[in-house]
């Protein structure tokens, strides 16, 4: 498994650990150098652009970890409103 496959992974696992009823899709290119993550609960979808660089940083750097941890708690409060 590649690096960047692998901070695939672990963001989706950490979208399912905040709520499993969360569908997370990551798309296998960017667009323009950017990865618009979908997050979709029941038939709401919410996208959370992310470079390749903020993916390998979400992996290595903790504290880019709980930024982007961050953005996805308001994301799955937007999802509910």
């Amino acid at each position: 498994m590649s690096d960047l496959d692998d901070a695939k992974q672990r963001l989706s696992e950490m979208v399912r650990s905040m709520n499993p009823q969360l569908a997370c899709k990551i798309p296998e290119e960017t667009a323009n150098g950017v990865f618009q993550i979908a997050i979709t609960h029941n038939e709401k979808t919410l996208c959370l652009p992310l470079s390749e660089d903020d993916l390998f940083d979400f992996v290595e750097d903790p504290s880019r970890m709980k930024q982007i941890r961050g953005k996805l708690e308001q994301l799955i409060r937007d999802l509910r409103s």
